[in-house]
């Protein structure tokens, strides 16, 4: 794999973006979880499969995998906000670059006190997520069998400005094999199936996406 960062200009308006074998992410597997993200009005990577040559030798077909910045969130016409990677300890994209900028800053620290407050119990988990995009996210995760895209160090949310509220990221939508392993007790996903508010969202959603009308369109689509 190799991460590029140009430095001048964009390519298919990517600044930052990794190329991969294909075999990495299942071929068309983790194509087809993008473009439900799409489809369900979440927040998607550009994901493409393009022709490399590296140093004028033919390298073949490899993926194209946009890479996080204000680019993303800018072609998924969202206003610009912050993207996290909830780990512990929790980390934000680009932060020294906004610690600099003191409208940023102030961001980056009420972000911080928002998921501490949340991890220590004192902030329930509608007034910190998204309810209606993480259902529909986790729902479209467990349709294609990818809970491997919900691990800590996969995932990314983005804090929408708007809103105040995180909203997913998904990505390596590839089959998740260990049996043993309940994604869904990882933070954060714990406290969300133990509201009942989300779950009954989450629900309504698995119908709906798992209804042979819904799959005949998605797959006459792509």
């Amino acid at each position: 794999s190799i991460r590029i960062k140009l430095k001048n200009g964009t390519i298919m308006g990517m600044q930052k973006f990794i190329l991969m074998n294909p075999k990495v992410r299942y071929g068309l597997y983790d194509w087809f979880g993008h473009k439900l993200m799409k489809h369900e009005g979440l927040i998607a990577l550009r994901y493409e499969f393009v022709d490399v040559s590296l140093n004028g030798e033919a390298k073949g077909i490899y993926i194209l995998e946009e890479h996080f910045d204000k680019r993303l969130i800018e072609n998924n016409r969202q206003r610009e906000g912050l993207i996290l990677r909830p780990l512990d300890p929790l980390r934000i994209y680009s932060e020294k670059k906004l610690l600099l900028d003191p409208s940023k800053k102030t961001t980056v620290y009420m972000v911080k006190n928002l998921f501490k407050a949340y991890e220590q119990g004192e902030l329930h988990p509608n007034q910190l997520f998204d309810y209606e995009k993480m259902s529909r996210f986790l729902a479209v995760i467990k349709l294609i069998g990818g809970e491997h895209g919900l691990m800590l160090g996969n995932i990314r949310l983005f804090f929408n400005p708007i809103t105040g509220r995180l909203e997913p990221i998904g990505r390596e939508f590839k089959i998740y094999t260990n049996v043993e392993f309940d994604i869904f007790m990882e933070e954060p996903y714990r406290k969300l199936m133990a509201d009942s508010e989300f779950t009954a969202l989450y629900v309504k959603h698995l119908r709906r996406l798992s209804r042979p009308e819904y799959l005949n369109n998605i797959f006459r689509e792509y």
